[in-house]
């Protein structure tokens, strides 16, 4: 094999590791922003049930199980 080639075979190998590390970084990149925005909508959510909660006139005093709920096996 000449050095020529093996200096093709090189930068292709480059080539294809920097582009896997790009392709990569990108996926992490998206991944990120999607649970950025889950995050963040979740965040909305909550507070905004929290604020229907503080307003409403009904609350919850006792939670009442029965006995037979609680023996039921869990799937």
């Amino acid at each position: 094999m000449s050095s020529e080639q093996q200096e093709r075979m090189a930068v292709q190998y480059a080539e294809r590791s920097l582009l896997f590390t790009v392709k990569s970084l990108l996926k992490i990149l998206e991944w990120s922003r999607r649970q950025a925005l889950a995050q963040d909508s979740a965040y909305k959510i909550g507070v905004q049930k929290l604020e229907e909660l503080l307003q409403s006139p009904y609350s919850i005093d006792t939670i009442n199980l029965k006995k037979d709920f609680l023996d039921k096996p869990i799937d």
